[in-house]
């Protein structure tokens, strides 16, 4: 089970999401229902999000990185300016 902000990556390609496999994305959102199924923001290699978020299942993603409890967005922030 993931956890919100985790960052996962597809294990294949997926029908209805026009991603190719071992694209990454964040949890924005673990659906309550127990159906292990999550919200998922994509980006590219540079953080660019790609439109719009996606409804993926459990069995479709592999984890990338846990969730350490740090604003990962605030570090890209700071080297930017």
């Amino acid at each position: 089970m993931f956890k919100e902000y985790d960052v996962v990556a597809l294990k294949k390609e997926v029908a209805g999401i026009p991603l190719a496999t071992g694209t990454e994305g964040t949890v924005l959102l673990v659906y309550p229902d127990g159906t292990a199924h999550y919200e998922i923001e994509f980006t590219d290699r540079k953080g660019n999000s790609f439109f719009p978020t996606y409804t993926v299942s459990e069995e479709d993603l592999t984890l990338v990185r846990k969730y350490d409890g740090r604003l990962i967005m605030k570090e890209r922030f700071a080297s930017q300016h």
